[in-house]
């Protein structure tokens, strides 16, 4: 990730999620006013700016 003005060069960035599916086990994320487990397609659509630090 290239810097930027105002972004830690040392900080661990996450993108949301909302946990995992406890049958399936897999990434539920919040896409179009929907739960998801298209985790792929989001990822794919995210940019820097969904981006946060946890913690």
């Amino acid at each position: 990730m290239p810097l930027e003005i105002g972004r830690s060069i040392s900080g661990i960035y996450a993108y949301p999620w909302q946990g995992l599916d406890p049958a399936t086990g897999r990434v539920l994320i919040y896409k179009d006013g929907q739960h998801s487990t298209d985790y792929a397609g989001y990822l794919a659509s995210c940019g820097r700016k969904t981006w946060y630090m946890p913690g």
